[in-house]
């Protein structure tokens, strides 16, 4: 089954995002999951980490993000799975 997982970050400052961005710097993906970053159109502390992935592998790379960026902002976690099998419904979203 196919998972998204999405973890807001509201930075605790400006410096604290940029210091959490940078753990993406030499992130790299064996193909397995893939991760996109978006940031707030209005508030600048705010990032958002798009993550999908098959099966269980990304779980656990989630949790080590989840913990990670808890140093540089709030968090908001959640797990999404698709609705239904519906061409229409699963075009890649993130």
């Amino acid at each position: 089954m196919n998972w998204i997982e999405i973890i807001k970050v509201r930075s605790f400052s400006s410096e604290e995002k940029k210091k959490a961005l940078k753990l993406f710097s030499n992130f790299s993906s064996d193909g397995s999951y893939k991760i996109t970053l978006y940031q707030d159109h209005e508030i600048n502390t705010d990032f958002i980490v798009c993550l999908q992935w098959s099966g269980l592998k990304g779980k656990h790379i989630t949790e080590k993000l989840v913990a990670a960026l808890k140093n540089y902002g709030w968090i908001s976690h959640s797990i999404w799975e698709p609705l239904a099998d519906l061409p229409l419904i699963n075009k890649e979203i993130c």
